[in-house]
């Protein structure tokens, strides 16, 4: 006698976006105190673009790993998977950080500009600083609120991703 396997597809639970800022608060914590006391240790002129370049590949790594989330994503157990409720890529989650890095280190050149024409004197060129920052501010803080508009909770690069992040199940 065979027994009839009843295979149970349940709809996932979106992480919505306070969970999700949850997460992003607990790696801001965790990765900006490894990179405070990292900072403190080795000192020079190409450190912090070091340990900025070697946090975003951990990221990415864990993403796309067996925990399908950074530490925060698993302290408030949401992980990120395809479509299709799977693990993703090291490419896919490459793909899925980059939609913000470039806007990202614009906004910091920005802000560095306007904080040097600031120091020296220079308002015009403090205020092409500040449009500069601004306005490389606008696609990400848009993307980030996509998350509370869009049916499946995605942000902006969740969609250029396609993935999804959602409630782990116990």
């Amino acid at each position: 006698m065979q027994e009839d396997i009843q295979v149970q597809h349940r709809k996932p639970e979106y992480a919505g976006f306070w969970l999700r800022l949850g997460a992003n608060l607990i790696d801001g914590f965790l990765f900006g105190g490894v990179s405070w006391v990292l900072g403190k240790l080795v000192q020079g002129p190409l450190v912090e673009t070091a340990l900025s370049l070697a946090f975003a590949i951990v990221v990415i790594w864990f993403n796309s790993s067996e925990y399908q989330g950074t530490p925060g994503k698993m302290c408030m157990e949401i992980k990120i998977t395809d479509l299709a409720g799977k693990r993703i890529s090291f490419l896919r989650s490459l793909g899925r950080s980059c939609v913000y890095y470039p806007f990202l280190v614009f906004q910091m050149l920005g802000f560095i500009y306007s904080v040097a024409a600031f120091s020296a004197g220079n308002s015009g060129e403090t205020l092409i600083g500040i449009f500069i920052f601004l306005m490389c501010s606008i696609i990400p803080l848009v993307g980030i609120v996509m998350i509370v508009f869009t049916s499946r909770k995605q942000a902006l690069h969740d969609k250029f991703a396609n993935t999804l992040v959602v409630k782990r199940s116990h």
